[in-house]
């Protein structure tokens, strides 16, 4: 079963600290505790089948580039390769660490 915080605070499930809209799994022991029922019920958390498909993360399915293919649009600090265009688009342009591209 997982858990998801749907919540703005960290809240103790099953003793493992859930931070803001993360997810984990837990036993069907513990999703069945009346402090997790209740949380439930209040819609402070959501329970999900472990099964259930996740939105957006499914593994091969999309029409995207496989990650070994060089794709730099997944670059997660935002730059694309090109220290110009990342400067136009407001980054950091080669990883200058002052904003604007001043040092």
């Amino acid at each position: 079963m997982k858990v998801i915080n749907k919540t703005t605070k960290i809240i103790g499930i099953g003793g493992v600290p859930l931070l803001p809209g993360e997810e984990i799994a837990v036993s069907e022991d513990v999703a069945a505790s009346p402090m997790v029922q209740h949380f439930s019920t209040i819609g402070k958390i959501a329970l999900e089948p472990e099964s259930a498909p996740s939105k957006g993360k499914g593994k091969g399915k999309g029409k995207g580039k496989d990650k070994d293919e060089g794709d730099t649009d997944s670059d997660p600090t935002g730059n694309t390769g090109n220290a110009d265009e990342d400067k136009k688009e407001g980054g950091t342009g080669g990883g200058s660490a002052a904003p604007g591209g001043e040092a």
